[in-house]
């Protein structure tokens, strides 16, 4: 999911934009992962707080510029830091290898899919 709200956000806003946004995810990582009951140090937390600001600096949000496709690429970011967080919890019981297997083909069958134009 991540990657199709990314490349459809770089339609709509500039590729540097999407990117910067996109790599909001170990943010989302961070908090998913607190959520959950994981203690976060204060220097984590820290981090996420630059992370915040940054993407608030490009984001602009008295301004809106990015408007629809900022908020695809913060979604991006979302959901890579939920796939993370995922992981994490995972690995605990599934070897790394066989995570990367499930996802690929996982995402495999999901983008062969017709998209209808």
């Amino acid at each position: 999911m991540n990657w199709i709200l990314l490349f459809h956000a770089v339609s709509l806003i500039s590729v540097t934009e999407g990117v910067v946004l996109n790599y909001t995810d170990p943010l989302f990582a961070v908090i998913v992962m607190h959520v959950l009951g994981e203690k976060a140090s204060i220097f984590k937390l820290g981090l996420a707080g630059i992370a915040f600001v940054g993407a608030a600096v490009v984001i602009k949000p008295l301004d809106l510029g990015g408007g629809p496709g900022a908020l695809a690429t913060l979604a991006s970011g979302f959901f890579y830091g939920l796939l993370i967080a995922a992981y994490k919890l995972s690995i605990r019981s599934v070897k790394p290898a066989r995570l990367v297997l499930y996802q690929s083909a996982i995402a495999s069958t999901a983008l062969m899919t017709p998209s209808g134009g």
